[in-house]
This record gives C-alpha cells, structure tokens and sequence, in this order.
C-alpha cells in the first residue's frame, strides 16, 4: 500500500514479513532433497548393504546402509526421479554383488558399471537443473568400482578363509587324527 502524502509518500508491505529458520526435521529434509545428497546415499546406501550380505559383520554396514537408504528416498519424494534409471541402479549392484560372488570381476562387473553410469545420468530424467554434478557422478563411479573389485574380494577371502598355522609351532603338540594316519592323514590341532 502506499503511505505518506507528496514528497513523502512510498511504498509499504500491505503484510509484516517474518523469516523464520527451519527446524531440524525441516532442515534435513531440505538436505536430503539435494539431487546430488540424494544420489551419494542411493550408491553408498545400496553398496553397504551388498557388503552386509558378504561378510560377517554385526548388521552395522547393513544397518548405515538401511539409513542411507531412507534419507535417499526421502529425498526422491520431492525430486522428479527417473524409476526405470533408479531400477538401473539397482540392477548395477546385483551385478557386483554376482561378480563379488565369482571371487573376481568379471562381465558383470562391466555391465554394472555401464548400468551404473546410464542410471547416474539419467535419475533425474535428464533435467540439466537437477543434474547431479558431474564430479560427483566420476568420484562416486570410481570409488563404486574401486570398492567391488578392489576392498569386497579382500572380505570375502578373509570370511572364507582358514587360519594356517606355522610348522614350527607344531612340533611336539598333542593332536587328534582325523582319519587313519599310513603314513599321511589329516591331525587335527587347535581347532585347525
């Protein structure tokens, strides 16, 4: 409305204006709602929880993963998500987990990384304002591969494997054959 009468008449809000700062609950979800944010907890949410599935662990990874998961999806409430490039996501990490199942990369950690990419660019259905960063996309894409070729054979060894026992630590110890022992058997010794 206008206030005022000749040279001193201006302008003036018709409504009192007050800004008032989000709450917690407000604020995380205007975090979540970042395309990129968003996108690094569908990954890392869904990476944790194949890393869960093989190895012994007390539900931690599983657990974070679970959470990140939920924050991801919170986020997509309020985003223009793509479902079939989300399904791509998803489909990549079952192929991971299949080659983490061979023991060692394979064609589907290829095709994952393929299906990976295609999902990452195109979540957002393409939208150039929405589109997760470009860096975020490589860094995310690396550290994914790095993970499943490189740190998710090392748990796998390491769940499955025996613990060996040096020789010279044997030597004049009380065993328990196995089987018949003419001249080679199987002792056991220490649990192993």
């Amino acid at each position: 409305k206008v206030v005022g009468t000749g040279a001193d008449r201006r302008r003036q809000p018709a409504d009192t204006i007050r800004f008032r700062k989000l709450d917690l609950v407000g604020q995380a979800v205007h975090t979540l709602t970042s395309p990129s944010i968003a996108y690094f907890l569908l990954v890392v949410g869904l990476a944790l929880i194949v890393f869960e599935f093989f190895t012994i662990s007390i539900g931690l990874a599983g657990g974070t993963g679970a959470v990140a998961l939920v924050g991801a999806f919170v986020g997509f409430s309020h985003l223009p998500v793509t479902w079939w490039a989300l399904a791509l996501v998803f489909l990549a990490m079952f192929g991971y987990a299949i080659d983490v199942q061979a023991g060692r990369p394979l064609s589907w950690t290829v095709i994952g990384t393929v299906l990976l990419v295609v999902g990452s660019l195109f979540l957002y259905g393409g939208s150039p304002s929405l589109n997760v960063y470009w860096w975020v996309v490589i860094v995310m894409i690396v550290l994914t591969v790095a993970f499943f070729v490189s740190a998710m054979p090392v748990a796998v060894r390491s769940r499955f494997s025996t613990p060996t026992i040096g020789r010279e630590s044997l030597v004049g110890e009380l065993g328990e054959a196995a089987v018949d022992i003419a001249p080679d058997g199987v002792i056991l010794l220490r649990g192993a």
